[in-house]
């Protein structure tokens, strides 16, 4: 039940409900080896979070680490060339296949990409190919096949009734009342094998490549990261440092026009 306020063009440190800079956000984050930062695909305002978190943590001193959502692991080498300068912004969108993989325009994710390759800051795909996501929604962990098990954790936590209720208010209000329990329960678990792989495949990249100064900075939809419910629940138990979520809040006027 606690609250805290949202403040326009600020950050806001819900364990204090203090309002901080960006260069005191980076500052506190200091122990912290894993964090979370929740995006809305399609704004360019989150993404624009996103860029400033990383210039923020790239200034403090910290070796950053950038995992992102859109790309399976199995497309790294596709990153590990681009960041090592060995083609154009358009070359890399075709030989990468970002279309295939995502689907959402490049130039909202150009600014980032760009400033990770100008300061040399590796990139990791944590997600995992899309159709072992849909078998896991269609028929349930138990009956997947040997590969497509192994692109995925040894153990998914399951739902919580909090998960349930908060997936529940993603979808508009008519939506929800008619949709199957089967189908609502196959998009939970896919929606659970997404947090916990994008976890998992991030923190062993933090674990196998960074050093002690590196902090992981994964780049999802707010749904995996909001109130903790997702991919940071699904990697606590695995991991002994500390983790972190930054979620941006778009704030709009009466007429519900942001502001």
């Amino acid at each position: 039940d606690k609250e805290v306020n949202l403040v326009l063009d600020g950050i806001v440190d819900t364990a204090t409900g203090e309002t901080v800079s960006p260069a005191e956000m980076a500052a506190r984050l200091a122990d912290v080896g894993l964090m979370f930062v929740g995006e809305s695909h399609t704004s360019i305002e989150y993404h624009r979070v996103q860029l400033r978190v990383i210039q923020e943590l790239n200034k403090a001193g910290r070796e950053v680490m950038i995992g992102l959502e859109m790309f399976p692991y199995t497309q790294q080498a596709a990153l590990d060339k681009w960041i090592d300068g060995d083609q154009s912004e358009q070359a890399f969108v075709d030989e990468a296949e970002w279309y295939k993989y995502w689907g959402y325009n490049w130039e909202y994710y150009r600014e980032i990409f760009v400033y990770a390759r100008e300061n040399g800051l590796r990139m990791y795909g944590v997600n995992t190919p899309r159709d072992v996501v849909s078998a896991v929604r269609k028929k349930g962990f138990k009956d997947l096949t040997p590969e497509e098990a192994e692109h995925i954790p040894h153990r998914v936590m399951p739902v919580t009734d909090d998960q349930r209720a908060l997936y529940k208010s993603f979808f508009d209000p008519e939506d929800a009342l008619h949709m199957s329990e089967d189908r609502l329960e196959g998009m939970l678990r896919a929606q659970t094998t997404w947090d916990a792989t994008m976890g998992w495949n991030a923190l062993q990249a933090l674990l196998n490549n960074g050093g002690d100064n590196a902090i992981m900075v994964v780049l999802i939809g707010s749904g995996h990261v909001t109130y903790g419910l997702g991919s940071e629940r699904q990697t606590a138990p695995y991991y002994e440092g500390n983790i972190a979520s930054l979620i941006p809040v778009q704030i709009v006027d009466d007429d519900g026009v942001p502001v």
